[in-house]
């Protein structure tokens, strides 16, 4: 089938973290420039839910071409999306342990969120279907941090079929 570049069962994957903004060159030492507030970070998790502080953003937002929200140029500090763009937040720790400095990846970066992730888990369907509308959203990073127990090969994992399409 044209188009088609593999077929396999719905999964179900599992939210990780990662610490790889040091890996792909955003350290915090590199100087900052105003082009980065126009990179788009795509977070492919569990979205932003409906908290106040979540609400609270409203006035952030403006629509992409296509009508999707995209959070405005802004230090927003919530959990996942202060992983990609993010102030610095001297002597951060979770309960007291790996006292830091945590930060987002770009700073001065837009945001856009894509919820794959459910009570139960992340839906391969769901997670294709996010990078599908991150592509199509013109995202220019996208941060994912989910996968499964066990390795698999390429034509079954969804991650990586998504990535490669980029």
């Amino acid at each position: 089938m044209e188009g088609v570049v593999s077929v396999f069962p719905n999964e179900m994957k599992k939210l990780h973290t990662t610490r790889s903004w040091d890996f792909m060159g955003f350290s915090q030492q590199v100087k900052r420039t105003n082009l980065e507030s126009d990179i788009i970070v795509g977070m492919i998790d569990t979205g932003i839910g409906q908290s106040p502080k979540a609400l609270m953003m409203k006035d952030l937002v403006r629509l992409l071409p296509n009508g999707r929200a995209l959070a405005m140029s802004h230090p927003i500090s919530l959990a996942t999306t202060s992983t990609a763009a993010g102030g610095v937040v001297n002597m951060a720790s979770l309960y007291g342990l790996g006292i830091g400095t945590a930060r987002g990846g770009v700073p001065s970066a837009r945001i856009a969120v894509y919820k794959v992730c459910w009570s139960d888990g992340c839906w391969d369907a769901d997670i294709l279907a996010a990078f599908d509308d991150a592509i199509a959203d013109g995202v220019d990073i996208i941060s994912v941090s989910l996968g499964g127990s066990t390795p698999l090969d390429y034509f079954k994992d969804s991650t990586a079929i998504g990535a490669f399409m980029l």
